[in-house]
């Protein structure tokens, strides 16, 4: 390997984004991504409707109970059989799609998600949902729009602390998309997708999603994802059904999520099986209870406007948690957001009627489902701002920001300090088997690349070099020698250490005038050395370094034309030197 050769300014533009500051060159690969994302989660979208319009006489609102109750039971299971075709056609060995997936690979693979689970999730997505299967399509447009991000970066090559921005700009992108929402679409992106709230993070992601919102709203125009009532609210006069809503909604949450699990946990079994039960169980459900199935948002609206008895509501409320949380633990390739929006839109709506004929208080239409949708999606994805500004922006109703709150905060504490339950997506993570913590420390050492830490400063010599050349290599007065040995770096040497051992290495012990030296047999300092690619986050070197026991690595560009080339040199100290420094 040599060192590197003149570059082109496109390597320039890649070497700069290795930097936590680079937000010129993020803010223009964020508006790439936005209108990549809004081109795929469309195209996902249109691709729903072709297919539900084949069958149903109103797809947009997806309205399964216009369909004889035979039909209701066999589509979600012709949507097994094509996403069990599709699985084994790509031959997906992992089955690991949605939300859970793009954390995953943000916190396990730096932000690295690949192409086959892209498509995976593209048309299985399409024929889940449009097979009437109880989930929503929020899920898969996160991880199409995460993998968007993902696979531009991949493609340019960019380093890896850059493909996790991009992966949060598709993200936000996509729920900005679904449901008209660009605000909650950062937030999420920021609360649930990423975990951290930094400047060079936010405004990449906030030009992503704000130009994946002009382009759905060009298109589908300006209304959000469901129809509202306007109400104006007292709090104080509402404030018993408030907080019965939070208690409920707190307790909801946990019997949702904690039925996930108990679903995932089939894993070991075969997807078709799986897929089978879910389908059954929908198919069955749906028979009696059709607005179960699908996206469900024109029952969502007659939800908002009082349109749906209590009894009715009451079953609908148990049929559409039981049935979405076995189509998500079973392996539905759908989301869990909209399902839990519905769930609380039901349950706040069967609170509110419980309420009125109890006397504790007389709501108006559309206020109780509006409350128990925030504090269910709150609790369940345990992101309080993202529900909060999710409904703010679905309503567009400032008078619901204060009620919201309220349940948001009864349900989360009831949740997370109660009954110590963490994030649905944390859950399955760690129902799947893997180790997911949120780790501050590694978390910021993501956010750089070691092309932004390390030294240039250095010179790459032969272990037997002659005096001649060492003269020469100081001259340059270099930081770092990289010392070979049979053609491979083992070795490193400070400069300095050689330019005080310089003079005596002339003479051998018998006074002998010697040609050249030895660098692997002076008396000096040296650190053993191994290998990162220059993509690499300080993360990924460290981690490297812990594992091998080393203190240094050299840090390797993969090129085309001239081969691997050694670019520079990166230590445990600089990585130190770094994380201490505010950033």
């Amino acid at each position: 390997m040599r060192l590197t050769p003149r570059r082109p300014s496109f390597y320039r533009f890649r070497q700069q984004l290795a930097d936590t500051d680079a937000i010129p060159q993020l803010v223009l690969l964020g508006l790439l991504t936005g209108l990549f994302t809004a081109l795929v989660t469309t195209g996902f979208r249109e691709l729903i409707t072709f297919f539900t319009s084949l069958y149903l006489p109103t797809p947009d609102y997806d309205d399964f109970a216009a369909l004889e109750w035979p039909l209701r039971l066999l589509l979600p299971l012709i949507g097994v059989a094509a996403i069990v075709t599709l699985f084994r056609l790509l031959h997906d060995p992992k089955h690991r799609l949605g939300i859970a997936h793009v954390i995953e690979r943000l916190s396990l693979h730096q932000g690295r998600l690949p192409l086959k689970p892209f498509l995976l999730q593209f048309f299985a997505g399409v024929a889940a949902i449009a097979s009437g299967h109880s989930i929503g399509r929020e899920g898969p447009a996160v991880h199409l729009g995460a993998a968007s991000g993902s696979l531009l970066g991949q493609w340019l090559h960019l380093p890896n602390n850059s493909l996790r921005v991009l992966v949060a700009c598709g993200s936000a992108a996509a729920i900005s998309s679904v449901f008209n929402t660009p605000i909650a679409g950062i937030v999420f992106a920021m609360e649930v997708v990423v975990m951290e709230y930094t400047v060079a993070g936010f405004i990449p992601v906030m030009l992503a999603s704000v130009i994946a919102a002009v382009i759905t709203r060009s298109l589908y125009g300006t209304e959000p994802a469901f129809h509202v009532p306007s109400l104006t609210v007292t709090t104080v006069n509402e404030l018993p059904l408030i907080i019965i809503t939070g208690i409920t909604m707190g307790l909801l949450a946990v019997c949702f999520c904690r039925l996930i699990i108990l679903f995932a946990r089939t894993n070991p079994y075969p997807l078709w099986l799986r897929l089978t039960c879910a389908a059954l169980l929908t198919g069955l459900t749906a028979i009696w209870l059709p607005q179960v199935m699908g996206i469900g948002y024109g029952t969502l609206s007659d939800i908002m406007f009082n349109n749906l008895g209590f009894t009715f509501l009451c079953l609908l409320t148990i049929g559409k948690l039981c049935t979405s949380a076995a189509s998500v633990g079973l392996g539905v390739p759908g989301g869990l957001i909209g399902p839990s929006l519905f769930i609380g839109a039901a349950a706040g709506s069967t609170v509110g009627s419980l309420t009125n004929m109890l006397g504790l208080s007389a709501t108006v239409s559309g206020f109780p489902a509006m409350v128990g949708m925030s504090a269910m999606l709150g609790a369940v994805l345990q992101a309080p701002l993202t529900a909060l500004i999710t409904v703010l922006e679905l309503t567009r109703n400032p008078g619901i920001l204060l009620p919201s709150l309220i349940a948001i905060i009864i349900a989360w504490l009831i949740t997370s300090q109660l009954f110590r339950q963490q994030s649905i997506f944390t859950q399955m993570l760690s129902a799947d088997g893997l180790d997911f913590r949120h780790d501050p420390v590694a978390q910021a050492l993501r956010r750089a690349g070691v092309a932004s830490v390390m030294s240039r400063s250095l010179q790459q010599l032969e272990r037997h070099c002659p005096f001649e050349q060492l003269h020469n290599a100081l001259k340059t007065k270099p930081r770092w020698l990289l010392i070979n040995n049979n053609g491979k770096p083992q070795s490193l040497m400070p400069a300095v250490e050689l330019a005080r051992q310089l003079e005596q290495l002339t003479f051998d012990a018998h006074y002998t005038l010697v040609e050249t030296a030895d660098l692997l047999g002076i008396p000096a300092k040296r650190l053993e050395v191994g290998a990162i690619d220059i993509k690499s986050t300080l993360h990924e070197a460290l981690r490297r370094m812990d594992q091998n026991s080393l203190n240094a690595l050299y840090v390797v560009s993969r090129d085309r034309r001239n081969g691997d080339v050694i670019t520079g040199i990166i230590t445990r100290a600089d990585i130190e030197a770094w994380y201490q420094v505010p950033h």
